[in-house]
């Protein structure tokens, strides 16, 4: 009895084991593959940053985001709407949290998915969460509106 107990444990657990580690490759994938959020925004590393962040006459919206959070996933589609209703007044840029340490050290992200705007290197927003893409839409509905001045 107790031989069949402990069985049918290790099979649950492989199979449990097996579903995550599917689950795992998926979500990864699944950020990369996206080609719609790809091609409205700018991958951006510790490397290029400063290309994009120096010849950038536009505030940059920087998503800092990991392949393995779902949150970052549901803000995707979110991201890739104001990517292109703000396509004039901003640049979107995506940073993988796994290839941009001097970035986050740089902005002290501690979380993802994380915000941040910035324009002319100054820090005009940071916020993390969903409920920061509220309060990232506003700063950029005023800068939109200076800009119509």
């Amino acid at each position: 009895m107790k031989f069949r107990t402990i069985t049918i444990c290790v099979f649950i657990l492989g199979v449990s084991s097996c579903t995550m580690a599917l689950l795992f490759n998926w979500s990864r994938n699944q950020v990369v593959s996206d080609p719609d959020f790809a091609a409205g925004t700018t991958l951006v590393n510790d490397e290029n940053f400063s290309d994009v962040l120096l010849t950038s006459e536009k505030p940059v919206v920087m998503d800092f985001y990991g392949d393995y959070c779902l949150v970052c996933r549901k803000l995707n589609p979110k991201l890739l709407n104001l990517a292109k209703e703000y396509s004039g007044t901003a640049v979107f840029a995506r940073v993988n949290v796994q290839d941009a340490p001097e970035l986050i050290q740089r902005y002290q992200v501690k979380e993802v998915p994380t915000l941040v705007v910035v324009h002319q290197e100054k820090l005009l927003f940071q916020g993390s969460g969903l409920s920061s893409l509220a309060l990232m839409q506003n700063v950029l509905e005023v800068l939109y509106k200076n800009e119509l001045r």
